[in-house]
């Protein structure tokens, strides 16, 4: 599966489950889509957010103990080594969160980890996110727009509140 070029599987990724192959499929090429959403920020079915979608239309809630603990464990490492990266490179924090939140995981603790975070990359994916957002936002308002439509309007008013949060400004 290594072999499998970003060219081959990225295009699949992108049209799993819905259009291409089964849930089976997905899940014995997700170790090369996940590789590919952390190392190569180019394919569509590669983006943190797109992943989860196909997850939950997989059902992997279901999967054995440790393929299930190993997926959020992917996205965890992808949003902390996203705030280490100049945006632009790779998928960014907020892709990553987003596709944290469309899995239904606590998103606090990396809302926490990204605020107390003295790196300078951090900040700069801070910014990127707060530019791309709708605004204005509110307390009543949430993050919309592109995948955040993937993500329960609870979480997204969360996150959108911690955008507003005074200590974060």
């Amino acid at each position: 599966m290594r072999d499998l070029s970003a060219e081959a599987i990225g295009p699949y990724s992108g049209w799993a489950i819905t259009t291409v192959g089964s849930e089976r499929d997905y899940r014995h090429f997700l170790p090369r889509i996940l590789e590919l959403a952390a190392c190569d920020g180019t394919w569509l079915g590669a983006e943190p957010a797109v992943i989860a979608s196909k997850l939950k239309m997989g059902r992997w809630e279901e999967w054995d103990t440790d393929q299930h603990s190993a997926v959020p464990a992917v996205f965890e490492a992808g949003f902390c080594a996203s705030l280490d990266m100049l945006p632009g490179y790779g998928y960014t924090a907020d892709s990553w969160l987003c596709g944290l939140a469309a899995l239904d995981r606590p998103i606090e603790p990396w809302l926490t980890l990204w605020e107390g975070s003295t790196s300078l990359n951090a900040a700069l994916q801070l910014s990127s996110f707060i530019r791309t957002e709708e605004w204005p936002l509110d307390s009543a308002t949430a993050v919309s727009g592109g995948f955040w439509e993937e993500v329960s309007p609870a979480l997204r008013r969360q996150i959108a509140c911690w955008l507003m949060d005074a200590p974060l400004r």
